[in-house]
């Protein structure tokens, strides 16, 4: 989805009020209200010039601290960039251009301080003040944002649901051609820290919604080039791409790719979240969810709808694969830590706690038997980067009647096949293949020689953060941008048992801004004869 498509059910009848809940705190500051002004300034919510009115927008924020409206705004505006004429990202007050943008957004934006997210009488207060603005309380679209930790995700939306849902005619969050308006809730996460502990969340939040109406967000399903993964495999890709695969049917499986990897490697440390990180870890922060969604992409069977419901086809098709991927043992992981994390504010003296990981995962179908997907995360090490590798087998592109000796050659040299799709920071696709050449000799005699050639296909960089792609999708009500219940059911059913037994396991150190401890190359296949390789014992 790209942002300057300006197709919107925002002006339609009735209106839209976008409720952020956790106005106040950091998560929504730096990126709630930056992802709807984003919206806002590509004209994605349609706001009228001057005034409020039955085709408008209001945004509304709900939190414990103690603000009026003018002060919440103040909060808001230095967290606020625009997308200046001459094409760069201008902060508020930089130029009369941004400033008088923001402005713009500002006057929509509005507060309401709670006791807390239980203060029933804090959200009449809201409603009754947004009908006061709208003039139609009760025909609204309501989308609730909840910027709070996820122990009050239970306890807000049971007061949602007791003051906002009889303003709706259905429980179901979808689109309808009822004037009443939908209701629909975005989580961030985490959801949950393990299967027992989602189930719990999962139970509480269905017995107060439709699974239609909870938008689980994963912000990587927003990203550009995430989102391009279904379209190069099952849609148009470049023409050298279609060509190789016309002529290897099995080009995307075990008969051709050895193994996938997928790594998320970044160059800080916990960046002052460190009491937050000490008690998830890196597992549970990016490869549980970001980088699974991701593997889910490559790997998954093309699922074209038929009477199903076309937004949950690219679901179904995730949690298809997931249900024939095995849960991963000590022996397919290592963890580390790097030195000086246990020093951080909020981190514990001797935690176990990995800032890195690296694990291999293998899925049982007649597609991928036997290739390894290996999820690779970390912080502090020597590169930012977000990426996709796929290694192909030394004679992927070969026919078997081909030379033997160009396969040798290649072995010799070490050179890999590999397609790589390049996420963060720069999206694009490399594949990198070798090409024989022929010569002949003085003497006449023909002589081969086997050459690397890349191909590359750079994609523009998008300026679009990938939260406002997200909270456009729920406005729209395109559940397929968000990661269903059974997904994470399915998910966390993967790694809980790895987890539980990672609590009994010291990781190994590893310097800050160096690729990672030595012991992972055993699992990443870099030094098949590293001697040093141990596994801590439980």
């Amino acid at each position: 989805m790209h942002l300057n498509n300006k197709e919107s059910i925002v002006s339609s009848h009735p209106p839209i009020v976008i409720v952020v809940l956790g106005a106040s705190g950091d998560l929504a500051k730096r990126k709630t209200f930056p992802c709807l002004f984003q919206l806002y300034e590509q004209n994605m919510l349609l706001l009228p010039s001057t005034s409020l009115s039955q085709q408008g927008v209001i945004i509304y924020g709900f939190g414990r601290t103690q603000l009026s409206h003018e002060e919440c705004r103040q909060s808001i505006s230095p967290f606020l960039s625009c997308n200046h004429p001459n094409g760069r990202r201008v902060e508020y007050e930089e130029d009369a251009y941004a400033e008088t943008d923001v402005k713009k957004f500002l006057s929509m934006c509005f507060y309401q301080v709670g006791r807390g997210y239980d203060d029933v009488k804090a959200f009449c207060s809201m409603r009754n003040s947004i009908g006061k603005i709208i003039k139609q309380k009760d025909h609204c679209n309501w989308l609730f944002y909840m910027a709070t930790p996820p122990n009050l995700f239970v306890t807000a939306t049971k007061s949602i649901i007791q003051v906002f849902r009889q303003t709706t005619t259905t429980t179901t969050g979808r689109r309808s051609d009822d004037s009443r308006g939908f209701l629909r809730v975005l989580y961030e996460k985490p959801f949950g820290s393990d299967l027992s502990s989602y189930k719990q969340l999962s139970d509480s939040l269905l017995n107060l919604l439709d699974e239609q109406q909870i938008f689980r967000i994963d912000h990587y399903l927003g990203k550009d080039m995430v989102r391009r993964i279904p379209f190069f495999r099952f849609g148009d890709s470049h023409p050298s791409l279609r060509m190789i695969m016309r002529k290897k049917p099995h080009f995307w499986s075990r008969q051709c790719i050895s193994k996938v990897v997928i790594s998320l490697k970044e160059e800080i440390g916990t960046d002052g979240r460190g009491g937050y990180f000490d008690q998830y870890g890196i597992i549970r922060d990016v490869v549980q969810n970001h980088l699974l969604q991701i593997m889910c992409l490559v790997a998954m069977e093309e699922q074209k709808p038929g009477k199903q419901d076309n937004e949950d086809a690219i679901r179904d098709a995730k949690c298809a694969l997931l249900r024939h991927v095995h849960p991963p043992t000590l022996e397919d992981c290592v963890v580390g830590q790097y030195v000086g994390y246990r020093k951080e504010p909020m981190v514990k003296e001797n935690s176990y706690t990995p800032t890195f990981a690296v694990i291999r995962l293998f899925v049982d179908n007649d597609r991928w038997r036997g290739v390894s997907f290996i999820l690779l995360a970390g912080k502090g090490l020597d590169e930012k980067s977000v990426k996709v590798d796929v290694i192909f087998r030394e004679d992927a592109l070969s026919d078997r009647n081909e030379k033997k000796s160009l396969v040798k050659k290649q072995q010799q040299r070490q050179q890999q096949l590999k397609l790589t799709i390049g996420i963060q920071p720069q999206p694009y696709i490399c594949f990198r293949t070798l090409a024989s050449h022929e010569k002949h000799s003085a003497m006449g005699e023909k002589r081969h020689s086997v050459q690397q050639s890349k191909m590359i296909w750079n994609f523009e960089k998008s300026n679009d953060d990938s939260y406002s792609k997200l909270v456009y999708d729920a406005i729209q009500g395109r559940s397929s941008s968000f990661v269903r219940d059974d997904e994470l059911r399915l998910s966390w059913t993967i790694f809980t048992p790895l987890l539980h037994r990672l609590e009994h396991v010291e990781p190994y150190p590893y310097e800050f801004g160096s690729k990672g401890p030595l012991q992972a190359h055993k699992i990443l296949d870099l030094n098949d004869n590293n001697k040093d390789f141990r596994r801590s014992k439980l």
